[in-house]
């Protein structure tokens, strides 16, 4: 059964029925009657029957963004989008799509066989690597660092002197991918095993080859903390997620708040804990990011609005000099065009670690963004679904 807050439905539905009647003079009898017909209509609008699927859930609460805010409604349409992409078993599939209102739903069980919900804390992947490289330009911005210098004028790297910052951010720095080379973090991890990958055969000429690889922002981790002094998690924390009030997000690794859906084969909990060792926040800046759909909205309303950067650095963010994935990418973000929807562009990033995958993507000239948590590796067919479907809500 689909869980809703009726409640406030009806409450707001009242208000608006006695705004009405003062302004236009209405009975008390007028008014008794039309009230009783406005519960029937939103108590009726707001419940949906069982499904054979695991509930789909979805609500009525906000939080804050960062210069405007979104009223959440109930759209059994999209509860029905959800409910269909949802594939059975331990998984789910958790859908926001944000503009002038809120709309979210989620279907699917955890590890315990517990309902999900769209307020349900998820790992970002490579949904960091936005955040992480709007840090990076904040420091730009602020005279820190320089995109086109080399990052050997900011850490004792190899390559590093042929390799500028611009080239890190884009995949075009042609240092091997770390996860491809030595798995996964463990709690030996250190930098200099990030710094003998990087003195590796490189996969090109930097500047010249576009290679996806996730070492680039363990790089931008170690050369935030070289540039500010601080840990890039907390600095990040400080400039990105108290500024924009996303409460619901946190680093991975410091355990900070409720433990997100990570459906792990070999964790009963649907939940895994890991120990990056030294890497510590640097391993973060390349993907361990806990947030919500909420959170993610506030922060491309923070992006996109001039919150966190100027315009102009905005401009140069996403401006598409790289590819990867055969996805146009710029500094930190992709950028999601579809042939079959020429009036969509879209700026974001996807990530994907194996057992789970994501997908948040903002397009400023509609001023809607759209978050796709999923376990089923369909992140992109789905969000491409919301799209049309809000689409046709506006045509």
């Amino acid at each position: 059964m689909i869980v809703v807050n009726t409640r406030m439905v009806v409450l707001l539905t009242i208000l608006g029925m006695v705004a009405s009647a003062c302004a236009g003079g209405m009975t008390d009898a007028e008014v008794d009657a039309a009230i009783s017909e406005a519960i029937e209509d939103a108590t009726s609008s707001t419940s949906i029957s069982t499904t054979s699927v695991p509930p789909a859930t979805s609500t009525t609460s906000t939080m804050p963004v960062a210069s405007t805010s979104s009223t959440t409604t109930v759209s059994k349409s999209l509860v029905d989008i959800v409910e269909g992409r949802y594939q059975g078993g331990v998984g789910a599939v958790i859908v926001g799509m944000f503009g002038e209102t809120a709309l979210m739903a989620a279907a699917g069980v955890d590890g315990d066989g517990r309902p999900v919900d769209v307020d349900r804390p998820w790992m970002t992947a490579s949904l960091a690597k936005v955040i992480t490289a709007t840090a990076v330009l904040q420091i730009v911005e602020a005279g820190g660092v320089d995109l086109d210098a080399p990052i050997a004028d900011y850490i004792d790297f190899p390559m590093s002197d042929r390799i500028t910052v611009r080239h890190v951010m884009q995949h075009e720095s042609t240092i091997p991918n770390m996860f491809s080379h030595i798995g996964t973090c463990t709690d030996e991890s250190t930098v200099e095993e990030i710094k003998q990958l990087a003195g590796a055969e490189p996969v090109g000429v930097p500047g010249e080859v576009s290679e996806y690889s996730n070492t680039n922002y363990l790089v931008l981790g170690l050369l935030i903390e070289a540039a500010t002094g601080q840990d890039p998690g907390e600095y990040i924390k400080e400039q990105i997620f108290r500024p924009l009030r996303m409460d619901g997000t946190y680093w991975y690794e410091s355990q900070e708040g409720p433990a997100p859906w990570w459906p792990e084969p070999e964790s009963s909990q649907g939940v895994g804990i890991f120990d990056c060792g030294e890497l510590g926040a640097t391993i973060s800046t390349d993907g361990a990011v806990v947030t919500t759909l909420q959170d993610m909205d506030s922060f491309y309303r923070g992006l996109f609005g001039e919150v966190l950067i100027t315009d102009e650095t905005l401009q140069s963010m996403i401006q598409m000099d790289s590819q990867v994935f055969g996805l146009g990418y710029g500094l930190g973000i992709m950028e999601l065009a579809d042939e079959s929807r020429p009036d969509d562009l879209l700026y974001g990033h996807g990530g994907d670690d194996g057992w789970y995958q994501t997908a948040a993507f903002h397009d400023p000239v509609k001023g809607r963004s759209v978050v796709v948590f999923t376990t089923f590796g369909n992140e992109y067919s789905v969000l491409f679904e919301v799209v049309d479907w809000a689409n046709q809500q506006t045509n």
